[in-house]
């Protein structure tokens, strides 16, 4: 399941950069990347960044941000999802990467998080919005989370 995942990740960051040689799509894949483009072509999508890399020096943490895209002229951080995952999951990990994009790039001021979850049979990914009233909540959620998690790997000390 993760190489499945990993893999229509690959291919629709290579349509969003315009590599994709679309011959090169494996079978195994083939309905969620039909569902990724018919969520492009539906929405409307615009890709500011896709599968963009960024650390947060003033948590001390990194990720790779699936997708930072306007939709209906709202900036929005959106996470791809072929499996079945979690809902809260998702939000706080579209929160942690809200973090990193406004550190990273403040100019893109994301206001929006989605989950988009590709289909297997190639139907238009299911877009799941997630209440900007919960980022705040979502935000401290993962941050005390990250700190603890630096705890345990310092044998628990405190950073110095």
């Amino acid at each position: 399941a993760r190489l499945i995942g990993r893999a229509a990740h690959l291919a629709c960051h290579f349509h969003d950069v315009g590599i994709l040689k679309r011959e090169t799509v494996d079978p195994q894949i083939e309905g969620y990347f039909q569902s990724y483009v018919e969520f492009l072509r539906v929405s409307g999508a615009e890709i500011l960044l896709s599968e963009e890399r960024f650390m947060s020096k003033t948590w001390r943490f990194a990720g790779t941000v699936d997708r930072v895209v306007r939709i209906n002229g709202v900036v929005g951080i959106a996470d791809l999802k072929t499996g079945a995952v979690s809902r809260r999951a998702t939000e706080i990990q579209t929160a942690a990467y809200h973090v990193l994009v406004s550190e990273n790039r403040p100019d893109l001021k994301p206001t929006q998080r989605y989950e988009i979850k590709l289909r297997e049979d190639g139907r238009m990914a299911a877009v799941i919005p997630f209440s900007i009233l919960d980022l705040d909540r979502h935000i401290n959620i993962f941050l005390c989370a990250n700190t603890v998690h630096a705890w345990k790997l310092n044998g628990g000390k405190s950073h110095a």
